[in-house]
């Protein structure tokens, strides 16, 4: 299988892409210790990226001035998953964001709290209706 690069644009060095990495598909592999550079033969989705790397790439998206996706393409990271640290690290940036999601989680519970009695109450009313028309035959 060919190699495939990604053109660098700060100075033309090339890094390779790990999205056309050799190896089968279930290779499973101790991804803990490995650098951006040398994730080859591991699956797409397995690969937990260190928090550093994480953060470099939020700064280095913050202050190119550059597309996350042409970013993203440098670091051999899918562009969605750069953009998703993004948000991530705004909202974790954000003090009132906690409060928010805090809030968001129980209006979400309650809602769901809220729906599972309505129905138990539908249910209920049906049985007595069931039940009631059995009693007056």
């Amino acid at each position: 299988m060919a190699q495939a690069e990604v053109d660098r644009q700060d100075g033309g060095q090339r890094l390779p892409c790990v999205h056309d990495a050799p190896g089968p598909s279930t290779l499973i592999a101790d991804t803990s210790t490995l650098d951006p550079e040398s994730r080859r033969g591991v699956p797409v989705g397995t690969y937990k990226y260190p928090a550093e790397f994480r953060a470099d790439a939020v700064e280095l998206v913050r202050s190119a001035g550059r597309p996350v996706s042409q970013i993203a393409a440098e670091l051999g990271v899918n562009h969605e998953t750069l953009r998703q640290w993004v948000k991530t690290a705004d909202k974790a940036a954000r003090p009132e964001a906690v409060v928010e999601s805090a809030k968001d989680a129980e209006i979400a519970a309650l809602r769901k709290q809220v729906r599972e009695l309505e129905m138990e109450r539908a249910i209920l009313r049906r049985a007595a209706k069931y039940f009631a028309g059995e009693t007056s035959r």
